[in-house]
């Protein structure tokens, strides 16, 4: 039990396969959650879902992409003080989650009214109990990637993955309901959070030097936050035009399916980015030319593995929704065939984007993100 709850220092190749094998545990979770409430709950409910799932993920950018990865980066560049690190971004990170969890909360109707279905209102209510509930995994997870311990920082997002899933789909199988749907992200994220605290603590209570100014993790996790919520809105503002405009939860929950596969590289190279930023923040403080090297080497493999994928997406969207679906969600096999292609770029330019962050040039990608 003792050797659970150690932390150990992992090296980078390493540390990518555990990372990579994590994200790829949690997406395949996250996509059997998405496809069993599918089946589950049919095209109009999954319609909905998704688009509290969205309008969710936008908010909750706030509080996983923000004040976390700053941590990660300060972790990485200052391991002897990561305990001063970690409890300054935890006094940050537990008022951002009070205030967006509030004002989520009280903005609900003008969110559904936005979306053109008040119905919607009680379902944004409740995903604001969702934010408190991961603002800390979030946190430790990326306190634990600040530090190098990868096989940690893997396990709490299996962990996390697993509890969700069963959270997830226990839930809506007993009370057939979005809102029972939704109950297993606060469920893996509470279960996430009382684990990692327990292997975190006694790293975090030797190591503590001096607190952070506040400002200088704002001012990174500003920049790095704007980036992945200006790629988060383009993402998912096709979806909320489709059911302002339509009307109709059945197509919603077809278009849903379809964006649902299409954004797998970009959650893949979403799982990647954890490892190269604290490694490129390192480098670059360490050794340029080592830095440089790395980040050539990211390139080539990242067009190796994005090429193949992207065309096979493309090419073959009525079996991959018969895969992962069934035939009922046919209709939208040719929103997949383009939203395969669009996010390709996506990705890459997300993996980019967290490379130039860790390099400490986050505003140059946050620019271009904006005017996308």
């Amino acid at each position: 039990m003792a050797s659970l709850f150690t932390l150990r220092r992992t090296k980078r190749v390493s540390g990518a396969a555990y990372l990579a094998v994590s994200q790829a545990i949690l997406i395949a979770l996250g996509y059997v959650t998405h496809v069993l409430v599918g089946k589950i709950g049919g095209p109009p409910l999954y319609g909905v879902y998704g688009v509290v799932i969205s309008l969710m993920s936008i908010i909750n950018m706030l509080l996983t992409l923000g004040i976390p990865v700053a941590a990660s980066k300060e972790t990485a560049e200052d391991e002897a003080n990561s305990g001063g690190v970690f409890l300054s971004a935890l006094r940050l990170q537990f008022v951002f989650a009070a205030v967006l969890s509030v004002g989520t909360f009280l903005l609900a109707g003008m969110f559904a009214t936005l979306l053109g279905d008040p119905r919607l209102t009680p379902l944004i209510r409740f995903s604001a109990l969702i934010f408190p509930s991961t603002a800390l995994y979030s946190l430790l997870a990326n306190y634990f990637n600040g530090l190098h311990a990868f096989a940690a920082q893997a396990r709490l997002t299996v962990l996390y993955a697993i509890v969700k899933l069963a959270g997830s789909v226990g839930f809506l199988f007993l009370f057939r309901s979005v809102a029972a749907a939704l109950s297993g992200f606060i469920a893996g994220g509470l279960a996430a959070t009382a684990v990692g605290f327990l292997q975190a603590w006694p790293s975090i209570r030797g190591r503590i030097q001096r607190t952070i100014p506040p400002r200088r993790l704002f001012v990174f996790a500003g920049s790095f936050m704007g980036i992945s919520i200006a790629l988060q809105i383009l993402m998912s503002l096709d979806l909320f035009l489709v059911k302002r405009f339509l009307q109709d939860n059945t197509l919603v929950g077809y278009y849903n399916a379809a964006t649902t596969i299409a954004r797998i590289p970009y959650f893949i190279l979403q799982g990647l980015g954890f490892v190269f930023l604290p490694s490129v923040a390192r480098l670059f403080k360490e050794d340029l030319t080592r830095a440089r090297t790395f980040i050539r080497d990211v390139f080539r493999y990242l067009f190796l593995f994005l090429a193949p994928m992207t065309a096979l997406a493309a090419t073959t969207s009525k079996a991959l929704l018969n895969l992962f679906f069934s035939a009922e969600y046919h209709p939208a096999a040719r929103p997949l065939t383009l939203l395969s292609i669009a996010f390709g770029f996506l990705s890459a330019f997300y993996l980019l984007s967290t490379i130039a962050a860790g390099a400490g040039k986050p505003k140059i990608p946050l620019r271009i993100a904006w005017t996308l």
